[in-house]
């Protein structure tokens, strides 16, 4: 019971900072050694704090390692292919399955039967692509990655919706096809008609950093309809930057490291590639990427009040406030108290009949507590609060 409240306070926020039955079972188990393959992999501790921050950060990975590393450090999807030097090549079975064991997290499997920009599949290659997603969703693909071109530079719109007809219900991104097509906001609109929902671009440049004003422009005529990951040489120095200009939710990185291979001192040669070189996902190298966009897109996360117990606020939403599931006062006080300020109003004008604009309702917040002792009883405890 509240007994404390400062007579002036129109109005009494409680928010739950923890909810009893949201246990994850995975939280306080120890982490796994790098280099197992046969165990599914725990996540570190504390992860369950990471979750909520990193919702919208997928990692492409080539290998089991790699997608453990990534799943570890805070990916919260794979996008999951072969032959990252190639730019991403469809996946086997097996490759899936294993690291399906060995993750908690969406995986979604690229179609790409082969190297090359140009997108444009032969008769004999689309049949290809239509045989591997047949079998690849009965081996348990949470997701598809897929685009193709004609070759006059624009959407292959059949053989497209005949994936997307093929996969369903599962979700399809429209990947970095649409960097090489000739408009590519005018193709949004094809692609969002043929039902994909997300589309993985650099805005037409080597980097999503240099393509930052079409991806501004896609984000812009998409209208929510679809959602853009930016994608391509995105790290810890840029990620704040691109995310700010383009105010993406979602974005796409590979977080790699050379791993010099020192045992092998033979002259033959595998390919034209380096043979003593492989590249894996780092962990230290995701997670830092995760670390940016709390710190430096996000800092009203940081130290605030409260937090969304749920985990839903999209951290660079313009409208943050507007995507809550409660009501939330963060360290980013004047903007939240403008938010709070019309909410309250509007409810108290029902309330109370005195209210208007020209006093302001006061707002009191209070943190509250959910405990969830060993016989399943919850019990609060409110915490403290600010009045403003």
């Amino acid at each position: 019971m509240l007994t404390s409240v400062d007579p002036a306070t129109d109005f009494i926020l409680l928010a739950t900072t923890n909810t009893p039955g949201c246990d994850n079972k995975l939280r306080d188990t120890e982490a796994a050694p790098t280099h197992v393959y046969n165990t599914r992999y725990p996540r570190p501790k504390n992860f369950e704090r990471k979750k909520r921050l990193f919702d919208q950060m997928e990692v492409c990975v080539d290998s089991v390692v790699s997608a453990v590393n990534a799943s570890r450090g805070g990916a919260s999807r794979l996008e999951l292919c072969v032959a990252l030097s190639e730019g991403g090549l469809t996946p086997t079975p097996g490759l899936l399955e294993i690291v399906k064991s060995c993750v908690h997290i969406p995986v979604f499997v690229m179609l790409r039967p082969r190297p090359g920009a140009d997108f444009v599949y032969s008769p004999e290659e689309a049949r290809i692509i239509k045989c591997d997603a047949a079998v690849l969703k009965k081996h348990g693909a949470d997701g598809f990655v897929f685009g193709a071109l004609t070759a006059s530079g624009l959407i292959d719109e059949i053989l497209c919706k005949d994936i997307v007809e093929i996969v369903a219900p599962l979700p399809v991104t429209f990947h970095r096809a649409i960097d090489v097509v000739r408009n590519p906001v005018g193709s949004m609109e094809t692609i969002i008609q043929l039902g994909f929902t997300r589309i993985l671009t650099s805005g037409g440049e080597r980097t999503a950093y240099a393509g930052l004003q079409i991806i501004r422009e896609l984000m812009v005529a998409s209208m929510g309809r679809i959602t853009i990951v930016p994608a391509s040489g995105i790290n810890s120095d840029n990620l704040g930057p691109i995310l700010e200009v383009t105010g993406a939710r979602e974005f796409h990185v590979s977080g790699r490291v050379p791993l010099k291979i020192s045992w092998n001192q033979s002259k033959c040669k595998m390919g034209t590639g380096d043979d003593d070189t492989i590249y894996v996902t780092s962990y230290d190298v995701v997670a830092q990427i995760g670390k940016v966009e709390l710190e430096e897109v996000n800092p009203h996360l940081r130290g605030g009040s409260v937090e969304n117990h749920l985990g839903k606020t999209p951290p660079n939403s313009p409208d943050r406030d507007l995507n809550l599931d409660l009501l939330v006062l963060s360290s980013r006080v004047q903007h939240d108290k403008r938010i709070f300020s019309k909410i309250t109003l509007v409810v108290l004008r029902h309330l109370e009949p005195g209210t208007s604009a020209s006093r302001p309702p006061r707002l009191h917040l209070f943190t509250f507590e959910l405990d969830q002792p060993a016989n399943g009883e919850g019990r609060g405890k409110v915490g403290p609060g600010k009045m403003y």
